[in-house]
């Protein structure tokens, strides 16, 4: 499921390859998303939160792994929430894209799937 809905916007004939549930140093994120590109490797973060509560720590976790799988010659391009539909994301900083579960699963990892953050989605805030 997970594979077809981010083939179209990351192909394998792109390079992508999708390895999931890692273990990084006791912090289990979902997918990451890698290819060789320019000489470097490019990789997309993707953590999947079925709850409609938006907590601080996933966020915060979803950032820190980011920032442990970027060094020399690897860089994170995009870090991705894929969340409950109506979830409030209002408070989820701009630098991580957010996708509604079920546009995730009809349309996958494209851009109309992206969720336009203009403070009117779901109910309820992200907690502590």
């Amino acid at each position: 499921m997970f594979k077809k809905g981010v083939s179209r916007q990351y192909p394998e004939s792109e390079g992508w390859k999708v390895y999931n549930r890692f273990n990084w140093v006791s912090y289990l994120h979902d997918f990451v998303l890698q290819r060789e590109h320019q000489g470097c490797t490019e990789r997309v973060v993707v953590e999947i939160v079925t709850d409609k509560r938006i907590r601080e720590e996933q966020v915060s976790q979803l950032r820190d792994i980011a920032g442990r799988l970027e060094h020399d010659g690897t860089r994170v391009s995009k870090k991705i929430l894929v969340v409950a539909d109506g979830a409030d994301v209002t408070g989820i900083p701009m630098d991580i894209e957010v996708f509604f579960l079920g546009d995730f699963l009809k349309n996958g990892l494209t851009s109309q799937a992206a969720v336009a953050r203009n403070g009117k989605q779901g109910q309820g805030k992200m907690v502590a």
